[in-house]
């Protein structure tokens, strides 16, 4: 039981690699012809939707409550995630 709790945040990495994998391939595909940047917040958008379950029973099961300035910090990293980080790939 440990073992598989353990195992746990790895498939998710993995799959979550996975998934953008595909996304980069796509685009290779696509070759230029949509905005990157529409294709980042997209990508980052149906990632955040995928994993709010999952998040949400995590913090549920801690007992962990989100305040005001938790948001304001994961907007700043979305942003620093699609405008910055997202066309460099």
């Amino acid at each position: 039981m440990m073992r598989m709790i353990q195992m746990k945040p790895l498939l998710y990495m993995l799959g979550a690699a996975c998934l953008f994998s595909f996304t980069e391939i796509t685009l290779k595909i696509l070759n230029g012809s949509l905005n990157c940047l529409e294709v980042n917040f997209s990508r980052y958008i149906l990632a955040g939707i995928m994993l709010l379950p999952l998040a949400l029973l995590d913090l549920r099961k801690r007992q962990v409550r989100l305040r005001w300035r938790h948001f304001c910090w994961f907007q700043l990293l979305g942003f620093v995630g699609i405008a910055f980080v997202g066309p460099a790939y």
